[in-house]
């Protein structure tokens, strides 16, 4: 008795010409691009899309997130923001400009900046995306501590997902 199997594999793909004008279009835009974009979140990123163990492909997201969250933080006029959410009456607009912008140097801890990130620059992120931000920190956080050893089952694909959309505008700064 003999045992027999058959393994089959075909790839096919089809080319097409493409004007010399709409190469140069896209060849100039990729360039603009990549002077634009964080190279430490994007270089954590591209390795987290290679990575296959969901540990690892989980903490690169998490951290590409973080990475561009304080570059992010940085870029952003705070009281420029501040004034646009805030009115502030005209008798106490100087006082009420300091006291708002003071705020800046408080915010550091992470969830912080991450939702002044989301309400000041991120305009295509929401609440639903701090919440989902707020979990995977929770995760990341009992990694770091040792409570637990890998994330939950599905949260390295959340955190994928969240930094996809995180990094779709995430620009380094001037």
């Amino acid at each position: 008795m003999h045992d027999i199997r058959f393994e089959a594999s075909m790839r096919a793909y089809q080319s097409r010409p493409k004007p010399i004008e709409d190469l140069r279009v896209g060849i100039q835009n990729s360039l603009a691009f990549a002077q634009r974009i964080e190279h430490r979140a994007s270089h954590l990123f591209s390795l987290a899309i290679d990575e296959e163990d969901d540990l690892k492909k989980f903490l690169f997201c998490f951290t590409a997130m973080e990475s561009a969250t304080h570059a992010t933080f940085k870029q952003i006029q705070h009281e420029d923001v501040v004034s646009g959410i805030v009115q502030l009456n005209e008798r106490a607009q100087r006082s009420g400009r300091s006291l708002f912008g003071n705020q800046k140097a408080k915010l550091r801890p992470l969830r912080d900046r991450f939702t002044w990130c989301v309400v000041a620059a991120w305009t295509h992120l929401s609440d639903a995306d701090v919440d989902e931000f707020l979990e995977l920190k929770k995760w990341r956080d009992d990694i770091a501590h040792g409570s637990i050893v890998v994330p939950p089952k599905g949260a390295a694909a959340r955190a994928e997902r969240l930094a996809t959309r995180v990094l779709q505008d995430v620009r380094r700064g001037p």
